[in-house]
């Protein structure tokens, strides 16, 4: 039982390889046949064997299998990676075989043509372009194909002239074309690659700039770093007298003035440190051995090591200030010596015032002693003579006693004057209506007996001497007083008026008035325009009014006409700024 049981696996298992044995021999390999050979039937271990490599061999397909279905996945990955990036390139392209035949285009080159994509693009012959050949340019393509070089063109044309194509719109247009082979394993062009860029905008901005830069009444000019001018526009032979060539064959450095080099050699360093726009300006030499004055902005590119700059010719200019500095210079020395010479003149007429003003004061003092004997005896004489009966003598006596009053009243009106020169002014605040109303008590006997009517405006208050400006306002009443005396009704106006920095007041009267031609003498010393029969006078007391208001800073003129009066005004400044109690003195 135990034998008969370890039998049977072996049974089964000699029926296993009898198996493998027949599925061997219906295969391509064939088993010697037994029955016709000597050679004994394959032993169970040896198909096993045979059996094993077998199942080895199947396991190596199915991994080469696997390897080269992932190849096959990544090869497909790349494959639409490029037809993404060829689709989505800005860049026209368009693909052919070595015999020229288009097998595909981008979208940029269906927009650039007007083809659409695919088998269309079937339509154009790269090598039988009318344009290409009209330009010369097949034979560069054809060079691609047959000697694998690449080969770099720009095509300027209208692209109607395109064939078998319908271009979107018209127009003229610049192509920069490439076409390079992408060659085999074996080093043979298979395939050939066109790629076209519309430059069309670059190159009439480029036109356009080219345009200006010559058109340019400035000195256009592109330099580089290396000292040497590279490009010029016809300014510069304008200004300079040197051809281009002659300026570009030597350092700019050569024409620069001697002592701007140094200047100029400091901005071509800023610039080359990229430090931006840069203005300066220097001298260049002419043809002629003279120099012009530039005016330079500039900037840089540092990675083209280029300067690109713009020169001004400002040598006019130059000129014109320098002769404006000299103007100005011997305008400043003459106004110096002119201010020196007045302010000489001014210290000797100042002397010369000082002198006049103590001569008059002491003179004044001097004249009265003598004048009060004269006075006295010519009383004594007129009653000596009054008791004798001597008419002739007692009219001579009066004319002396008359001149004697008239020379005390000049002495007292001199000392006055003086007195308004010398004495110092006490600023305060001061209401021009008080003033006005203690003029007139002080001239109340003038009135007596007389229609006057009074017409006082309401009055500011002013800065000044209180003493000073009364006496002004006494003696412009007093005036109006003694002009209008021959009118029935006198009628005297005080009003007042603001102006631009400052207060002006004025006085009208309706008297006998004066001719506007002699103004300029009512504000002298001594000077008169009415004789002493007809009103009485010395002459000083409007040139006392002008000196007290030219000390106060202000002014004073007047206006009139014969037979209509006079209106005399007066000037302060206005300086409502500086306080009420301010007093000071000058």
């Amino acid at each position: 039982m135990g034998e008969g049981a370890r039998v049977a696996p072996c049974g089964r298992a000699d029926a296993e390889a009898d198996e493998v044995a027949e599925m061997l021999t219906s295969g391509p390999r064939k088993w010697p046949d037994v029955a016709h050979h000597s050679r004994a039937r394959p032993t169970r271990a040896a198909l096993l064997h045979e059996l094993g490599e077998v199942s080895a061999e199947v396991a190596r397909a199915r991994e080469s299998l696997a390897h080269a279905e992932e190849e096959l996945e990544r090869t497909r990955a790349t494959a639409s990676l490029l037809s993404t990036v060829l689709d989505r390139s800005p860049v026209s392209t368009w693909i052919a075989r070595a015999d020229g035949t288009p097998i595909r285009s981008n979208p940029a080159c269906s927009r650039l043509f007007g083809i659409a994509a695919g088998a269309d693009v079937a339509a154009y012959d790269l090598l039988g372009d009318a344009v290409l050949k009209a330009r010369g340019l097949d034979e560069e393509v054809r060079a691609v194909l047959e000697e694998g070089r690449t080969a770099r063109f720009t095509v300027e044309c209208d692209r109607r002239e395109l064939e078998d194509l319908e271009i979107p719109g018209d127009g003229h247009t610049v192509l920069d074309v490439t076409v390079f082979p992408v060659m085999d394993a074996a080093g043979a062009v298979a395939h050939v690659v066109a790629q076209h860029e519309d430059i069309t905008a670059r190159v009439r901005a480029e036109e356009e700039r080219d345009r200006l830069f010559v058109l340019s009444p400035d000195l256009v000019c592109i330099a580089g770093f290396d000292g040497y001018f590279k490009r010029l526009n016809p300014s510069w032979e304008r200004v300079l007298g040197y051809t281009a060539e002659e300026l570009m064959a030597v350092p700019f450095v050569e024409f620069v003035h001697p002592d701007d080099r140094e200047r100029m050699a400091t901005e071509m360093r800023r610039l080359a440190r990229g430090v931006g726009a840069v203005g300066f300006e220097d001298r260049y030499r002419c043809r002629d051995g003279s120099y012009r004055c530039f005016q330079w902005s500039a900037s840089s590119s540092l990675p083209r090591g280029l300067v690109y700059a713009v020169a001004r010719d400002v040598t006019e200019r130059r000129q014109a200030e320098d002769q404006i500095r000299a103007l100005n210079a011997e305008l400043e020395r003459r106004v110096a010596e002119r201010t020196e010479a007045l302010a000489k003149a001014n210290r000797q007429l100042e002397a010369a015032n000082r002198e006049l003003e103590a001569f008059s004061y002491s003179v004044s003092h001097d004249l009265r002693a003598p004048l009060r004997h004269i006075a006295g005896f010519a009383q004594l004489l007129r009653s000596e003579v009054a008791a004798t009966g001597g008419g002739e003598a007692q009219r001579h006596v009066n004319i002396i006693l008359e001149a004697v009053r008239r020379m005390g009243s000049l002495i007292d009106d001199l000392l006055v004057f003086a007195r308004v020169s010398r004495e110092d002014l006490r600023y305060g605040r001061i209401s021009l209506g008080v003033l006005v109303d203690e003029a007139r008590q002080e001239l109340q006997a003038e009135t007596l007996g007389r229609n006057v009517m009074w017409r006082v405006a309401p009055l500011p208050e002013v800065r000044g001497d209180t003493a000073m400006l009364r006496r002004v306002l006494v003696n412009l009443l007093g005036n109006a007083l003694k002009y209008s005396r021959g009118r029935a009704h006198a009628t005297i106006e005080i009003g007042c008026e603001r102006r631009p920095g400052e207060i002006v007041f004025f006085v009208r009267d309706n008297g006998v008035g004066f001719d506007m031609r002699h103004a300029d003498k009512l504000f002298g010393v001594f000077q008169r325009l009415h004789r002493d029969e007809e009103f009485e006078g010395t002459g000083i007391g409007l040139a006392s009014v002008q000196r007290i208001l030219h000390r106060h800073g202000g002014r004073v003129w007047a206006e009139g006409a014969v037979g209509e009066g006079a209106t005399i005004y007066c000037a302060l400044p206005a300086r409502e700024e500086e306080g009420a109690g301010d007093d000071r003195v000058e």
